[in-house]
């Protein structure tokens, strides 16, 4: 297979790099001075990687929206130009042929940027289903240089280079124009997470490494950060950490939590409050997923009574080994005695699953208790006691919980 050199080869050459076949066809640096110096320096300062080998596919035309939106699972028809979607898309059997971002870069013109090795296979699949549209596909990825900066200094060191651009103004997965010297550039920020450990359970040891992408929405209508009397709480995330980005196992990690609270009265002495919370890993088996990103239920912010992290899937020799996926639900009463003192009764029930979506194959765990509120100006001093309603053998018959602010 012929070589291929991304824009920066003979700076990254100059710089000493070690050189290596990235994206199938192309060469690029694997590492400079070692990979642990590497990462400390990006974690400390800023770092700067060459990912100009992954695909860049331009996408031109009154039917462009039409065809990404036929191939992702995301709409782009409510993105707005200068937004940046993480999405995936899926072959004709419903799995994943890749995950990418999707740059929309004017009404009727999109990038999307893949893997490195897929994007051999991105061009034609794109190609074929452009077939009757009038959308026009062209792989450009040798034509554009793609370098991510990384690390607590990396505004500082974009504010140095860039001009015409507004950094601070830049929220995530939103991309600008601007230009490093005479040369036009856009700028992104979409966010990506990584790690590498190693965790070791009867199911075996699990030596692993997880760069991805995060995504991330948040929903208040809530009075009150501490102590809420009334609105509404959400939160999702999705982190995909896919094996083209260094990942050592390929895993889509969701979770999702809502909130929501009513006062009964005009005071809020009287108030309902409720709170469910999901979560999911994809794309692996259980054994293969580290242990510290697999799901556990019990203990306080779960279900009370019961021990942290006690209640999952049990391994071979009866150990909490954690599941793919979770689901825990509350709901209190708060009732203000006087203005200081309140009762909170309250249920919790919840559990985590071995599957990647919960089955509810092993059963619920459901506890009920009442606790005692002590109203301060900052928010109310919290003690619980809970009593597990379905106890297995070795549980403990009650437990007591101490902490600022209410439960959820």
């Amino acid at each position: 297979m012929a070589e291929r050199r991304s824009p920066f080869y003979s700076s990254i050459v100059g710089l000493g790099a070690h050189m290596g076949r990235v994206g199938g066809d192309f060469i690029s640096a694997k590492y400079y001075s070692g990979i642990a110096d590497e990462h400390l320096n990006t974690r400390r300062n800023v770092g700067v990687q060459d990912l100009s080998t992954m695909g860049k596919m331009d996408i031109k035309g009154p039917d462009a929206e039409a065809l990404v939106n036929h191939v992702i699972v995301n709409d782009a028809a409510a993105m707005k130009p200068g937004q940046v979607r993480y999405s995936t898309v899926c072959r004709d059997d419903g799995g994943i042929m890749d995950d990418l971002t999707v740059f929309r870069l004017a009404p009727e013109h999109f990038m999307l940027v893949t893997g490195s090795v897929n994007r051999l296979k991105m061009l034609p699949w794109l190609q074929h289903h452009a077939a009757g549209r009038r959308a026009y596909v062209t792989d450009i990825t040798a034509a554009i240089a793609f370098p991510t900066i990384q690390g607590p200094r990396s505004r500082e060191l974009l504010k140095a280079l860039v001009s015409d651009a507004d950094l601070d103004g830049l929220r995530r997965w939103a991309f600008t124009a601007g230009r490093i010297g005479e040369t036009k550039v856009l700028i992104s920020r979409t966010g990506v997470t990584g790690e590498r450990g190693t965790t070791s359970d009867s199911l075996g040891t699990v030596d692993y490494r997880l760069f991805g992408v995060q995504a991330a929405v948040t929903y208040d209508s809530t009075d009150r950060p501490l102590d809420p009397t009334k609105g509404t709480r959400a939160t999702g995330s999705v982190t995909a950490y896919p094996e083209f980005l260094g990942s050592s196992v390929g895993i889509v990690e969701s979770r999702a939590q809502a909130s929501t609270y009513y006062a009964l009265d005009d005071d809020a002495r009287y108030i309902l409050a409720g709170r469910i919370g999901l979560g999911s890993v994809a794309g692996s088996s259980l054994a293969d997923i580290p242990s510290t990103h697999r799901f556990y239920a019990g203990g306080g912010g779960s279900v009370r009574g019961y021990r942290f992290r006690s209640l999952s899937p049990l391994g071979p020799t009866g150990e909490v080994i954690g599941g793919r996926s979770l689901v825990e639900a509350s709901v209190e009463a708060r009732v203000k005695i006087t203005d200081t003192i309140g009762l909170v009764p309250f249920f919790d029930a919840g559990g985590a699953f071995e599957p990647a979506y919960p089955d509810f194959s092993q059963p619920l765990r459901y506890s009920a208790g009442l606790g005692l509120r002590y109203y301060t100006a900052v928010g109310p001093i919290r003690v619980d006691v809970a009593l597990p309603l379905n106890r297995r053998p070795g549980d403990n018959r009650w437990a007591l919980y101490v902490g600022i602010g209410q439960a959820f």
